[in-house]
């Protein structure tokens, strides 16, 4: 909680904490409207950004609306290997190989724009990058989706400081 808090000081959003105390776990709420602006200007793609500004409000527009901001394209290798194990941490998955040497990452989203990205920086990084549409489902959270299959071995650069040896 303590490091959270000290990363969330640096920036120049305004944060909340709050406690739920039934599971007793901390969650953080940015209410910024800068980020807001900035979100909507650089993460979405241009049809939601059209609807948003022709009648003030997003009907039935979100998750499938994101795309990876155009700035990003332009970073080099190391910020777009830790933007990529940033998105798999939150909306993927890792799996190790039995030999140890090959890993095989999955990222799911229903945006096809993002998953365009996601693909595209993989590749960029060096990764194998394939896009497939999502077959089987725990829920309906990604019917319609796309999940990226990204492979890369102990030798390409890391996706993740948990494949470091230790």
């Amino acid at each position: 909680v303590q490091e959270i808090e000290e990363l969330l000081a640096q920036l120049t959003f305004k944060w909340s904490k709050s406690l739920n105390k039934k599971t007793g776990v901390f969650c953080w709420r940015c209410s910024d409207r800068g980020l807001y602006e900035h979100l909507k200007e650089h993460c979405y793609t241009e049809k939601y950004r059209q609807q948003l500004f022709s009648t003030g409000r997003a009907q039935k527009l979100g998750a499938h609306c994101k795309k990876i901001p155009d700035y990003c394209r332009s970073w080099g290798k190391s910020d777009l290997v830790s933007l990529l194990g940033t998105a798999i941490d939150g909306d993927g998955h890792r799996s190790n190989s039995k030999d140890g040497e090959h890993f095989r990452a999955y990222y799911a989203t229903t945006s096809h724009d993002l998953a365009d990205g996601i693909q595209e920086i993989a590749i960029k990084c060096g990764f194998w990058a394939k896009k497939s549409p999502v077959i089987r489902m725990k829920s309906d959270h990604h019917a319609g989706g796309i999940v990226v299959g990204i492979s890369f071995t102990r030798n390409s650069t890391l996706i993740s400081t948990r494949y470091k040896e230790t």
